[in-house]
């Protein structure tokens, strides 16, 4: 069985806040979680799951020129 991280764990690894991570959680756009040991827990594999599916292309040259 894969071990589950805390919400401290994994707004440390992805250096935002905690709060940062329950709005994602109430507006169903952060990784998948599941309420166990009387907190939110995420599995390592769903995380990164949710990181692939949020590429983003980087900008053109032409648009950083324009600044």
């Amino acid at each position: 069985m894969e071990k589950m991280i805390t919400v401290q764990e994994l707004a440390d690894a992805l250096n935002v806040s905690v709060k940062t991570i329950y709005e994602w959680n109430s507006l169903g756009t952060g990784p998948a979680y599941v309420k166990a040991g009387g907190g939110v827990r995420f599995r390592p594999s769903e995380v990164e799951r949710w990181l692939n599916s949020r590429p983003i292309a980087p900008r053109s040259r032409a648009h950083h020129d324009r600044r």
